[in-house]
Formats: C-alpha cells, sequence, structure tokens
C-alpha cells in the first residue's frame, strides 16, 4: 500500500490585539490547528512551527493582502485526508478566521461572517482608510454594531 504524500499545512492569523504575548497566541493557536487542517482536508502529522515575526504582506498570506499588520503564521507537515467530509455550509465557529471570506467582505460581497472576519475584514478598512461608516456599509452592519464588535476584540482572531 502506497504511503500518503506529505504536504505542508499552513494557517494565519491576524494579530489585531497586540496586548498579548506570542506565547499566548501561539497557545492559543495550537489548539485551533487540528480542527483547521481537517476542515481543509488534510491531516497533521507533525509539530506545528510558529512565527509571528512577518507582517501579511512579507508572509503571502492570500486573503490579507490589505492587512497592514502582523500575523502569526503556522506552519505544520500534513497529509491529505482520504476524502474531505462533506458538510452542509454553516456559520462559521466565531474563533475561526476565512482569508476568503474576509476578502469578500471587503469588496461588500454579501457573504455570512463570524464576529472574528468581521473584526478582521473592519480592521483591514480602517487601516486603509474607510471611514467607519462606509466599512459598515460595505460589511453590511449597523454603525453602532460594527463599533461595539470593535471594542470588544477577544485574544487572537482566528
Amino acid at each position: 500500500m502506497p504511503q500518503p504524500s506529505r504536504t505542508v499545512f499552513r494557517a494565519a492569523w491576524p494579530i489585531i490585539n497586540e496586548q498579548h504575548t506570542p506565547a499566548e497566541l501561539i497557545a492559543e493557536a495550537t489548539e485551533l490547528l487540528p480542527d483547521l487542517a481537517a476542515e481543509s482536508g488534510a491531516v497533521l502529522c507533525g509539530p506545528a512551527e510558529f512565527d509571528t515575526t512577518q507582517t501579511a504582506a512579507e508572509a503571502a498570506i492570500p486573503g490579507l493582502e490589505h492587512f497592514d499588520g502582523y500575523v502569526l503564521v503556522a506552519t505544520a507537515p500534513a497529509t491529505a485526508a482520504a476524502a474531505p467530509p462533506v458538510r452542509a455550509p454553516k456559520r462559521p465557529a466565531p474563533d475561526r478566521l476565512r482569508a476568503d471570506a474576509v476578502e469578500a467582505g471587503l469588496r461588500g460581497d454579501d457573504v455570512v461572517l463570524s464576529d472574528a472576519e468581521r473584526r478582521a475584514a473592519a480592521t483591514i478598512a480602517l487601516q486603509d482608510g474607510m471611514t467607519i461608516e462606509r466599512a459598515a456599509q460595505r460589511l453590511h452592519v449597523d454603525v453602532d454594531d460594527l463599533v461595539q464588535l470593535l471594542a470588544n476584540a477577544p485574544e487572537l482572531v482566528a
């Protein structure tokens, strides 16, 4: 029986709350990584390495090209899962970040975003000079709700 070929699984989170140490961010990301890999059809087969020294642009993270800040990047050896699970579309968990959804939100597409994704998209929009009112309009939310969401940032956006 042939051995599955090994590849690399990579995940990234924008660091929007710099009050937490890299160790705290890595600890939280370590817990999330196996589920993220599984959702992507990968099985981790070794420990992850983490890097917090690159900006989103330096790390070339698809979907975070407009984020002007540091990112936590996890890279781990992985294999392809036997068959990706078939799941009905659902609202993402609040602690997961889908870069493609964030980009779609920034474009103003009608996409279901978790609070973490909405917060990341709003942060990027504001860093790019967009007003809070325009960001709220683009993300299809009320301005007051967006202000409250940004004020209640969790420890790690994933």
